[in-house]
């Protein structure tokens, strides 16, 4: 298992995010999709954590409120 642990604000949502993205567990039809969503309401730097962050009221706020959980995999790792 992967943890993010850390004070509000610091990117924790950001950084798995981006790993989620990076490493191809999320499709890139969605992710232009999350992007999209997130540069019309003018937080396109917030667009990993928007991949985290599916509820409204998170997106409001700016903020993970909830734990997210997601499957990521490699050719040697499962996580």
């Amino acid at each position: 298992n992967l943890v993010f642990i850390g004070p509000c604000g610091c990117g924790k949502s950001t950084v798995a995010g981006r790993l989620i993205a990076e490493s191809g567990a999320i499709d890139p039809q969605r992710l232009a999709v999350v992007a999209s969503e997130a540069a019309e309401r003018g937080q396109g730097d917030k667009r990993y954590a928007w991949i985290l962050d599916k509820l409204q009221c998170e997106r409001d706020r700016g903020g993970t409120m909830y734990v997210a959980l997601w499957r990521l995999a490699s050719r040697r790792c499962r996580f």
